[in-house]
């Protein structure tokens, strides 16, 4: 199936969202992609050691259409794990439970916005929602992510201009957006 809303410049970059648990040369991340070419779902991905470039990646299918998904990201539940959890509506659903070989030190929620107008999440009117981010701290609970925004641009070579930009509206919620509806 061809997705003629998301922008294909060969990359195969496509639009996607996910929440992240990262340190200084590692990432475990989960959310949901759309490509170009078509495939879409949900996917979790994390880095296999630190400082290593190998990742593991699963993809999964989609959830239950019109439905919002929630995505959690989390260490040491058990210990020792990542654990890569969706929630659409039904509750909590673990999608993956890789060993942990490494130690986070920060989160981040982000995304991948290459789209050709407003006709996915992160278009230039229908703008990706990140609601309700928190992390949890070992003896202080859940706290709002509360973190800032960092704008991106780039021109690639075939000379089109991609522009992400975003708003933060409290300390846990905020939208990401491709300015450059063609």
């Amino acid at each position: 199936m061809y997705a003629p809303y998301v922008y294909d410049d060969s990359s195969y970059q496509g639009v996607s969202a996910w929440v992240m648990l990262v340190n200084s040369s590692a990432y475990a991340q989960v959310g949901w992609v759309q490509y170009p070419q078509g495939s879409r779902g949900f996917f979790d991905q994390w880095t296999t050691a630190n400082g290593s470039s190998y990742t593991g990646t699963v993809y999964y299918g989609v959830g239950t259409v019109g439905q919002y998904a929630w995505f959690t990201m989390l260490y040491n539940n058990p210990t020792g794990y990542f654990t890569f959890e969706y929630n659409d509506g039904g509750g909590n659903v673990v999608m993956n439970q890789p060993v942990a070989k490494w130690t986070p030190t920060g989160v981040q929620n982000y995304g991948e916005i290459v789209d050709r107008a407003s006709q996915m999440p992160g278009g230039s009117s229908d703008h990706e929602n990140f609601s309700s981010t928190y992390w949890y701290i070992n003896g202080s609970g859940w706290i709002p992510m509360n973190g800032n925004f960092q704008n991106y641009s780039y021109d690639p070579a075939n000379g089109i201009g991609i522009q992400f930009e975003g708003s933060k509206y409290s300390s846990t919620d905020a939208q990401i957006w491709d300015s450059c509806p063609s």
